[in-house]
């Protein structure tokens, strides 16, 4: 992550703010696809350093998640 770039460090909060609520979500509706992409988002602005990588990056992860049919 890029400390310099005010943007790099606004976007790594609100990703993994993100991250918590799909984390916590998955764990109280025991859903494994939303506790493991709220966990991706967690990793996602620590190991990207590109902005733009950053939010492609996780809107994948969150798209995935929501739009993957259940195995119910």
């Amino acid at each position: 992550m890029d400390f310099d770039n005010p943007w790099a460090i606004f976007s790594g909060i609100i990703i993994g703010l993100i991250g918590t609520a799909l984390f916590v979500y998955g764990k109280k509706q025991s859903n494994f696809r939303f506790l493991l992409a709220g966990g991706a988002l967690f990793v996602v602005p620590a190991v990207v350093s590109s902005i733009l990588l950053m939010w492609l990056i996780s809107g994948a992860c969150v798209a995935g998640a929501t739009l993957l049919p259940r195995n119910d």
